[in-house]
């Protein structure tokens, strides 16, 4: 049988830490093989970790995703068993579709997949939510954590993790730096892992302290405008909750906030009445106490700058977008600074 394969790629902020194992033959045996699906097209999708197509039969279009290999059963059935529970409390996500033999997912050279109904609606990059939904975005927010609040997450940032060392990840990684000297970037990936070694090691007692007390919450875990389906100005679903787990609140309302204002996003700026506007939005659902609030900017930024991702990546991997991985990580430590120089007025 003939089968006229048709491969697109959208061009953009391509951010997959892997490259993807199915080309155009295998990718057709996959689906036929699991789900009975015979693929005629299907479309690289330019944004995320992982690797995600668009797969249309000619008739219907789905949403297929090739997690990364590091990704485990256990993460993909505690998602599943997530799409489920927001589905019961009205929050709109899609289901993983079974495979012929009943499988929630499948296995393939190393990598799990799974398969979903494709949802229409508006899809957004890194740098296109429309301001005027954030309020919306918060609210949403806020449904997931009281729909997820019963659920047993693995939870992160711990007390562990809250007092573990950070420092000496910079030393192995200026280590590994100076094996590319003659690197363009050298002279500026070095000087923003010296700043953040140098601010974490003189204040990470201080933020550590902020962490008492506050409240966690099963939650998405990346969430951002990238994983919102749009519709006339409303939010229609959201989606991919593998790195969902327990987590300061405010950790992940103000990570969703600078992940997607535009002010934030392209010019690592935080535009304050917007950020306050989007936690007063989240807070008229799920109220936090002013500890909570004045948590806020001293649990972001600690983790940001316990973070060394990005310029990892980019000296390490052999992700097929390193450019991009190396510009986030510019990117995040320029936030660093914008909150550092604003964290009393925030």
């Amino acid at each position: 049988m003939n089968i006229s394969m048709t491969i697109l790629t959208e061009k953009g902020d391509i951010m997959a830490l892997e490259e993807t194992v199915l080309d155009g033959e295998n990718m057709t045996n996959l689906l036929k093989a699991n789900w009975d699906i015979s693929c005629t097209s299907y479309r690289k999708l330019a944004i995320g970790t992982a690797n995600c197509f668009t797969v249309n039969d000619g008739s219907n279009t789905y949403f297929l995703k090739e997690y990364q290999s590091y990704i485990e059963d256990c993460d993909i059935i505690r998602e599943a068993k997530i799409l489920e529970k927001l589905k019961n409390c009205g929050i709109p996500s899609t289901d993983f579709i079974e495979t012929v033999s009943g499988e929630k997912m499948v296995k393939y050279k190393g990598h799990r997949f799974v398969l979903q109904k494709y949802m229409s609606g508006q899809s957004y990059g890194y740098n296109d939510f429309p301001e005027e939904m954030l309020p919306q975005m918060a609210v949403m927010l806020a449904k997931i954590h009281i729909a997820l609040k019963d659920m047993e997450l693995p939870v992160d940032m711990d007390a562990v993790w809250v007092n573990g060392d950070a420092v000496s990840k910079y030393d192995n990684i200026l280590e590994v730096l100076e094996q590319h000297r003659e690197d363009s970037l050298y002279k500026q990936i070095k000087e923003d892992l010296l700043y953040k070694r140098t601010v974490l090691q003189k204040n990470q007692n201080i933020f550590r302290r902020y962490f008492e007390g506050i409240t966690y919450s099963p939650s998405h875990g990346d969430y951002q405008g990238c994983q919102i389906i749009g519709e006339n100005n409303r939010i229609k679903a959201v989606i991919d909750f593998t790195s969902a787990r327990k987590l300061p609140v405010v950790w992940e309302l103000m990570r969703s906030f600078v992940q997607t204002s535009h002010n934030s996003r392209n010019n690592a700026k935080i535009d304050l009445q917007d950020l306050r506007h989007y936690v007063k939005a989240y807070c008229e659902y799920f109220p936090l106490s002013d500890k909570d609030l004045n948590a806020m900017p001293y649990v972001y930024v600690f983790q940001l700058l316990r973070s060394t991702y990005g310029y990892k990546e980019y000296l390490l991997s052999n992700s097929e977008d390193r450019e991009g991985l190396i510009s986030f990580a510019f990117w995040r430590t320029k936030i660093c600074k914008e909150v550092l120089g604003h964290i009393d007025e925030i």
